[in-house]
């Protein structure tokens, strides 16, 4: 059986340019080794842990599609999307 210990890391969530970040924490349990890890490869950065593991995530999590995304789903996007023309409104009765 594994020894498992818990970590807690903080990551800011940005608001907005006028507002200041706020803080989320968030409790994980890890094995003994990948905390370690994690640790070591931190302080070789000179990083605190948190804001090691707070890049980590932001990498893989961020806000953007993946690269070739729109290529890789059914169909993909080849050509530019256009809106086909619309015509007239119908005339109705007035109710």
């Amino acid at each position: 059986m594994r020894t498992l210990c818990r970590s807690v890391a903080n990551l800011t969530h940005p608001l907005g340019a006028c507002d200041a970040p706020r803080l989320s924490r968030i409790h994980c349990y890890l094995p003994v080794e990948i905390e370690t890890e994690l640790r070591a490869r931190a302080k070789a950065r000179k990083l605190p842990l948190s804001k090691y593991i707070a890049a980590i995530l932001t990498r893989e999590v961020g806000k953007d599609w993946p690269d070739g995304w729109s290529e890789r789903v059914y169909g993909g996007w080849k050509d530019p999307i256009e809106r086909a023309p619309q015509g007239e409104y119908e005339k109705r009765r007035p109710l």
